[in-house]
């Protein structure tokens, strides 16, 4: 693979150079992409982690080895406040949503930091889905869940404290849920 040069996308991005060391991690485009017509059509060769850039769309997909997909998803959020000081307990704060959405990550702002760890868990219809842990001194916080989890407009998602470790008072507790639809 060292020094190939056989790098082309039709009807959009055109690459070229060369590829120096032994090339691992690195996927050659080596298939043949018309999207004149809308999506891309691969013609042959094509290999999962493939790219290209749909100009329709001014976007970047990636092949799974059955279809081209979004490089970045575009996810929408909830928010579930825990204003003010808060103390280890069930949340009161709850969200149910209109449609079916597949949760996906969560970015967790403190306004102030305590000195010491704060651990929470995200519960669909008081199951609990995943634990986080805020670790000390951090006032924001962002992670993929585990699983991606299909929630129905019957659920109720609730964020629960867990534990405090922390002599000094941690105040206004905010987490994001993106999810897709």
């Amino acid at each position: 693979m060292a020094n190939d040069q056989d790098f082309k996308v039709k009807n959009g991005l055109q690459v070229g150079g060369t590829i120096a060391g032994n090339g691992s991690g690195i996927t050659r485009i080596k298939a043949s992409m018309d999207s004149s017509n809308g999506a891309p059509s691969v013609s042959a060769g094509a290999d999962s982690g493939e790219l290209f850039f749909d100009t329709s769309q001014n976007r970047l997909e990636i092949w799974n080895g059955t279809e081209f997909l979004p490089a970045i998803e575009e996810l929408d959020a909830f928010a579930i406040v825990q204003p003010g000081q808060f103390a280890v307990g069930t949340g009161t704060s709850t969200y149910s949503p209109q449609s079916t959405i597949t949760i996906k990550r969560l970015d967790a702002t403190l306004g102030a930091a305590g000195n010491g760890d704060i651990v929470f868990e995200i519960n669909k219809n008081g199951t609990p889905l995943e634990t986080f842990t805020i670790p000390t001194g951090q006032t924001t916080f962002s992670s993929a869940f585990a699983t991606a989890t299909s929630v129905t407009s019957s659920d109720t998602i609730r964020m629960d404290i867990n534990n405090i470790n922390s002599s000094t008072t941690h105040q206004d507790l905010t987490v994001e849920i993106f999810y897709s639809t």
